[in-house]
């Protein structure tokens, strides 16, 4: 390929990734391509992060709601933070494609990761420049993308979700941006019904409709509660900001940086995910939390719910909250409260 090493380690794989379509690099090329350009990252990041941070702190840093930056000393933090986790989020992604590969990074096995390849190298060019700013002539790459996402791609996602379970095709069903937009849609649901059915008490009125909660209503209750919720490798409370980050995706639709998406998921999986247990332990598919007496639990909430909702008479029914239940869970504890009770502190 003509003219490669005119250009930046970043725009060598660029061009590389581009002309799949049209030639194929050898192994060796995409491989020592790639490699140079995470040996680039890691030396940055050494630059700038000279000390290694907390991982809860880089978690709230780079999903905290960011409206403007004041002068350049709170640019050069939230610079450092991305680039921070940019840099651990895309090793681990380098790591994935090493892995089909046996070691190496193959031409055939980095194709499926090239969008989100050119995700992070676009992204990272939203900071690395400013961060490289008293270096004469640095560069990244030259070029950017657009972060903006309009409701017409939004209406895509919905069309393509409507029709992906009549999918027989080969590849991907979905667009790249599409997938993403999805993905954190699908998570921020995925936290909220969790936080709920961790509960799983609902509530029905004698007129028949349901509660208008907040919507931090369950989870308030169960970082409250946390002598009801055993919690194995993970602390919800520190999941929050996930959750509001998401939330914010949802409502403005915006694409992301490429490591926001990566380590969201990785990070509601703490949550989400089964966990590994030792040999004959007891296992649940919703291990991450355990609840010790789910009965005197859920008659808390009910209690916490009457206590601050305003207004109505109401009903509860019982459900098996998705957690490991100790003693596990049984039929009659499901259960239907057999009066509409009233709040106890009314509002006019």
């Amino acid at each position: 390929m003509s003219n490669l090493y005119s250009k930046t380690k970043a725009e060598i794989v660029l061009e590389l990734l581009a002309s799949y379509n049209t030639s194929r690099p050898s192994d060796s090329e995409i491989e020592s391509a790639i490699l140079d350009v995470q040996r680039e990252i890691a030396t940055l990041d050494g630059k700038f992060n000279k000390r290694q941070r907390d991982a809860q702190h880089l978690s709230e840093q780079v999903f905290r709601k960011v409206i403007y930056l004041k002068n350049d000393n709170e640019k050069l933090n939230y610079c450092r933070d991305h680039l921070a986790v940019a840099r651990n989020q895309f090793d681990s992604l380098i790591e994935r494609i090493q892995a089909a590969g046996n070691g190496r990074i193959l031409f055939e096995k980095t194709k499926p990761y090239s969008e989100i390849i050119l995700d992070y190298l676009f992204d990272l060019n939203e900071i690395l420049p400013w961060l490289q700013r008293n270096e004469q002539d640095w560069r990244f790459i030259a070029g950017g993308k657009t972060s903006d996402v309009t409701s017409w791609q939004v209406y895509l996602l919905a069309r393509d979700l409507s029709h992906i379970s009549s999918y027989v095709g080969t590849g991907n069903p979905l667009e790249h941006r599409t997938a993403q937009i999805a993905s954190i849609v699908l998570l921020r649901q995925a936290m909220e019904l969790r936080f709920q059915r961790l509960v799983s008490v609902s509530m029905l009125s004698d007129k028949s409709s349901e509660p208008r909660l907040k919507h931090d209503f369950y989870f308030e209750f169960i970082r409250s509660r946390g002598h009801f919720f055993k919690q194995r490798n993970v602390v919800i409370e520190e999941l929050w900001h996930l959750y509001e980050w998401c939330s914010e995706i949802v409502h403005k639709a915006y694409q992301p940086f490429a490591w926001q998406i990566s380590l969201a998921v990785k990070r509601t999986g703490e949550l989400l995910n089964t966990q590994s247990v030792e040999k004959n332990k007891a296992w649940s598919l919703f291990n991450a939390i355990e609840i010790e007496d789910v009965e005197a639990m859920q008659a808390d909430f009910e209690e916490h719910f009457l206590s601050t909702y305003g207004h109505g008479n109401w009903k509860f029914y019982r459900n098996q909250p998705e957690a490991q239940i100790k003693g596990g869970w049984k039929q009659s504890m499901e259960k239907v409260s057999v009066d509409f009770l009233s709040v106890k502190n009314p509002r006019s």
